[in-house]
């Protein structure tokens, strides 16, 4: 599960650049299949992170690929602050990624959509005002993630814990957008509000990796 060090890597069918990442390769499409499996009609996230989503597919696949990938999965119109089946957006992600690509590849592009969430979140109204009262201390914004996880989606459970003046750790129980997509919002939350890079440590507690911890350290 290792990927520190690796090279740089091209997927011509998907036109994305990808790039190696640190905290161990711990996402897969197996294990994002699993949770596609294991969420049900009541396990719901906002609108606004199937817009972030498509945005970022815009981006790196163009529009015609991108509307190909969401056609049957979600409507046309997309409700920022309606609910909508995590599973769509798990499907979203998995046909975005192409077959492809390796484990770490794949991870990495999930990684990154997470950031691309927090990005467009932070955007918004809501988001703003959430920046604001996070603040730019790393202890701070981590001890408000719970909360702020229990605000956006129906599933899952989330804590805090902090371990010294420059790291803590976050634990998640069935968590389904699991631990790449979770550290791609750690990760670049911490860059737009903190302006550290932290590295992040992810240790699965289950094979489909719903269940995690993210080590975070500055």
């Amino acid at each position: 599960l290792k990927c520190r060090g690796m090279s740089l890597w091209s997927i011509p069918s998907s036109g994305l650049r990808l790039r190696p990442v640190g905290g161990g390769c711990m996402d897969s499409r197996k294990r994002l299949q699993a949770r596609i499996s294991a969420a049900s009609q009541k396990d719901v996230l906002l609108g606004i992170f199937f817009e972030s989503t498509i945005d970022h597919m815009v981006t790196t696949l163009g529009v015609e690929r991108a509307d190909a990938i969401r056609s049957g999965i979600i409507p046309k119109k997309v409700i920022s602050f309606f609910r909508y089946p995590v599973a769509d957006l798990l499907r979203l992600l998995d046909g975005s990624i192409p077959q492809n690509a390796t484990d770490a590849q794949f991870d990495q592009v999930v990684r990154e959509y997470g950031g691309a969430a927090v990005t467009f979140f932070f955007a918004s109204p809501v988001g703003k005002t959430m920046s604001i009262l996070a603040g730019d201390s790393p202890h701070r914004l981590l001890s408000s993630a719970p909360s702020g996880f229990k605000a956006v989606t129906t599933f899952g459970e989330r804590s805090y814990a902090r371990l010294t003046d420059n790291s803590a750790e976050l634990t998640f129980v069935n968590d389904l957008m699991g631990p790449a997509w979770e550290c791609g919002v750690v990760t670049e939350a911490m860059n737009q509000l903190c302006q550290v890079q932290p590295k992040l440590e992810v240790k699965p507690q289950n094979e489909s990796c719903t269940d995690f911890s993210i080590h975070v350290s500055w």
